[in-house]
């Protein structure tokens, strides 16, 4: 017998496909957002890290961080700021984009 499970079977049905992408700013106080994606091969000791969210001090404003892990130690690492948003695709930094393709199954991610 085989059995195949379906990524909206663990989604639970309050949650919709707005859910999954940026939110419009809210001005309640500490409301914030973020995303994080780590992704690592031990093959071939590559590896990348996205770090982005709302800065803490002024919602408005996106803070990222890239980090690629290279081998031997090495990185190369990225830092900024940007204000926008994309409401409805996804995050937009100054140096990362995040756009979703489709809610709850693919995301496109660029530094």
């Amino acid at each position: 017998m085989t059995s195949t499970t379906a990524v909206n079977d663990f989604i639970p049905a309050y949650l919709t496909a707005p859910d999954d992408t940026s939110h419009p700013v809210q001005e309640t106080e500490l409301w914030s957002e973020s995303y994080q994606t780590d992704v690592y091969d031990p093959q071939t000791e590559h590896g990348l890290h996205f770090n982005f969210g709302r800065a803490p001090f002024n919602v408005r404003l996106w803070h990222d961080i890239f980090t690629a892990y290279l081998p031997n130690d090495e990185f190369l690492v990225a830092k900024n700021f940007r204000f926008g948003d994309n409401p409805g695709t996804g995050p937009a930094g100054g140096g990362v984009v995040y756009t979703c393709d489709e809610p709850f199954r693919q995301w496109t991610k660029r530094f």
